[in-house]
């Protein structure tokens, strides 16, 4: 797909816009207006997103957490929660102090279902986890566990320099992308630190079923799509391969 400039549309840009519309029909058939029926399950799919399994690298999540301790700390706790709970972006940023339950160790988190019900899924805190939350810096009147500080005062969203304000979805575009830049990571979006949690998760854990449950996956296919190898996995398994036929050929056949 091109733009008016003849320009390729990139698959996510396609995808936003038609969640965009979606969301658009949707709140003109709540109005009562004439809203045309369309499969969102079909229009929205997108081969080259299926297959996607951008991953973070221990190198590069290294360099990550560099960039944002030079650039944005403030990133740093939701971030790392993305990672630790492998939960969706719009579930990180929404979190609230309501939510979390320090006297059980767990944590809810709202997941999206069937039409405009939520569903809230349960999922265990690790002690990481719990150590994470608990240094996160309450704010007076935000039930938000996530925050930033104002670098500066904005008429606009009347906010002022030096108090803490929610992070929200939109917010955190920019920084996130001075981030990403700053790190030099390549094709890698807030989205994928979730697919990399659920993937480390699932590569330790070896019944599907058990991180199905963990991740809140309706169908174990969901669950499936993370159980990807990277090429560290192909570098070992060639290592694995390779080195007793090596030291076959260098030392030759005894007898």
């Amino acid at each position: 797909m091109k733009n008016q400039k003849g320009e390729a549309v990139k698959d996510t840009t396609v995808i936003r816009d038609l969640a965009h519309l979606r969301a658009a029909i949707r709140y003109a058939s709540k109005c009562n207006f004439s809203a045309p029926q369309i499969d969102w399950s079909a229009a929205i799919k997108n081969k080259a997103e299926k297959h996607r399994t951008r991953t973070l690298s221990d190198a590069e999540q290294v360099k990550l957490f560099a960039a944002i301790e030079k650039l944005h700390p403030d990133l740093d706790g939701p971030v790392r929660f993305a990672i630790l709970s492998a939960a969706r972006k719009t579930a990180v940023f929404n979190l609230t102090w309501d939510d979390v339950d320090f006297e059980e160790n767990v944590a809810f988190i709202h997941l999206k279902g069937e039409g405009d019900r939520p569903i809230v899924h349960e999922i265990p805190l690790t002690k990481a986890m719990v150590e994470l939350l608990q240094a996160q810096p309450k704010v007076e009147n935000c039930n938000r566990v996530f925050t930033y500080k104002c670098r500066k005062s904005s008429r606009a969203t009347n906010h002022r320099k030096g108090e803490r304000y929610p992070w929200t979805q939109h917010g955190i575009y920019k920084p996130w992308n001075a981030v990403v830049k700053e790190a030099g990571l390549r094709d890698f979006r807030f989205h994928d630190l979730q697919h990399t949690g659920a993937t480390r998760l699932v590569r330790a854990v070896p019944n599907l079923e058990l991180a199905r449950q963990l991740l809140g996956h309706a169908d174990i296919k969901t669950t499936q799509k993370y159980a990807n190898t990277n090429w560290e996995d192909v570098r070992a398994a060639m290592e694995l391969v390779s080195e007793p036929r090596i030291a076959v050929i260098e030392g030759g056949q005894s007898g």
